[in-house]
């Protein structure tokens, strides 16, 4: 399941609902677990970078590359947090243990009239500047479980 947040003036954190189709990476877990973490950094990045996307640590990125929703990523998803480029666009990708985890980190993210769209897909966050589908497109079909 997908949820966007942010991108539009006065939109609050809970977003609008789409489901999760094809393309938008591996199978979600099992419908009987729903605590259980769909996606995993491991896999994902290894997808990302075997179609040629520059996969980093927040850490990592130039000091004008980094902004406070980038370190703020960081800071929750610690070591489960990576940032790929995506053309000219850099896509905040948080990996929760757990879907209710991401979901804390959607909402601690989300700041009003902020340019950053923030989007969940089961237990990943996925944070980039507006207009962010192409770059969330490029994004989704490599989460893996």
């Amino acid at each position: 399941m997908e949820t966007p947040t942010g991108g539009g003036e006065g939109e609050g954190p809970s977003g609008s609902t789409a489901a999760a189709g094809p393309g938008t990476g591996g199978d979600p877990a099992p419908a009987g677990d729903p605590a259980a973490a769909a996606y995993a950094l491991g896999p994902t990045v290894e997808c990302l970078r075997a179609g040629g996307t520059t996969v980093t640590t927040v850490a990592e990125l130039a000091d004008d590359e980094v902004d406070f929703q980038l370190e703020s990523l960081a800071d929750l998803a610690q070591d489960d947090a990576r940032v790929a480029r995506v053309g000219e666009a850099l896509v905040g990708l948080g990996f929760g243990d757990t879907r209710a985890t991401a979901e804390i980190y959607q909402e601690l993210l989300f700041v009003p009239d902020d340019p950053y769209r923030i989007t969940r897909v089961e237990n990943v966050v996925l944070l980039a500047r507006e207009p962010a589908e192409a770059a969330f497109a490029a994004v989704r079909p490599c989460l893996r479980p």
